[in-house]
């Protein structure tokens, strides 16, 4: 997947899109899709025009919102924000649940990476090759942008910042 990925890139048009738009598009089929979840998403600002790929947008969140579910209690919250600011959009996705790794943060963005447990890994209907984050990490590169990955600053969980640069 990822090595397709890096391929279709290449060939990908850059159009100018509503980064608020597509988010918020993505969040109202999560709502559907996992049910057993609460979504919540702020923005400070109504339009947050970037330029890149809305579907490959689409795909990345994709990637960092089935790791919030994957690492987070049902019926828990995950909080997503745009906050527009100093010529960036950042879009943040914010989950309880256990901490990264000291040490991991900037490795998990590599491929095959992953800090899932052995059980959790044999308990998944599907094997779990740790590509997601290696390929939020590329269409960010894509975009001119970057991922961060970090604990919350209450120790409740993790928090995923993704830095657009604005039109």
């Amino acid at each position: 997947e990822a090595t397709r990925l890096e391929q279709a890139i290449q060939q990908e048009d850059l159009e100018p899109f509503d980064l608020v738009k597509v988010i918020s598009g993505c969040i109202a089929g999560y709502e559907h899709a996992y049910s057993h979840r609460r979504f919540s998403f702020t923005h400070n600002a109504d339009t947050a025009r970037i330029l890149g790929s809305p579907e490959l947008t689409a795909q990345m969140f994709d990637k960092i919102i089935a790791n919030a579910v994957d690492f987070s209690e049902k019926e828990s919250e995950i909080q997503v924000s745009i906050t527009v600011k100093d010529k960036q959009a950042e879009l943040t996705i914010s989950n309880t649940g256990p901490l990264l790794p000291e040490g991991m943060k900037s490795q998990l963005l590599q491929s095959m990476v992953s800090v899932r447990k052995e059980n959790d890994v044999q308990n998944a209907s599907s094997p779990h090759l740790g590509l997601g984050l290696y390929i939020a990490n590329i269409i960010m590169t894509f975009h001119k942008g970057q991922l961060s990955l970090a604990n919350r600053k209450d120790g409740t969980g993790v928090v995923v910042s993704a830095r657009f640069p604005l039109m």
